[in-house]
């Protein structure tokens, strides 16, 4: 994925997902491309929609490989397995803030992760993408 030019990363982020879990599942594509792909567009556009309030790269980046080692030895966990994720900030990521939209949480720490996240995570997603 590194090195493709804008036009390409954009024909890999609009994807529909279910091909996005065939190319990953075949081969055809890797979780840390399609990771590259969705952190190169937050980079690109970040400035101008203000749309994340954190973006977890390394955790991605280490989720992202994992993924890629299973896939290598044969593994999934489930049909959403290495497709990267942005949560938004309603949703509860322990030890992460959450703000819900509202500047009196702005440093509000989530104590526990919510349900949505938790399923997410046991379904392979690399929710530890950002929150929106």
């Amino acid at each position: 994925m590194t090195g493709q030019n804008d036009k390409d990363t954009d024909a890999v982020a609009y994807t529909p997902i279910h091909l996005l879990a065939e190319y990953l599942r075949s081969g055809a594509l890797s979780a840390s491309g399609l990771l590259d792909t969705y952190l190169q567009r937050i980079r690109r556009h970040g400035e101008k929609l203000h749309a994340f309030i954190s973006v977890y790269e390394n955790e991605a980046r280490a989720a992202a490989e994992l993924a890629d080692r299973a896939f290598k030895s044969g593994q999934t966990l489930g049909p959403l397995h290495g497709i990267p994720i942005a949560l938004k900030d309603l949703i509860d990521i322990e030890g992460r803030t959450t703000t819900g939209g509202s500047l009196f949480w702005r440093d509000r720490v989530s104590l526990v992760t919510a349900t949505v996240a938790k399923r997410l995570n046991a379904a392979g997603m690399i929710s530890r993408l950002g929150k929106s």
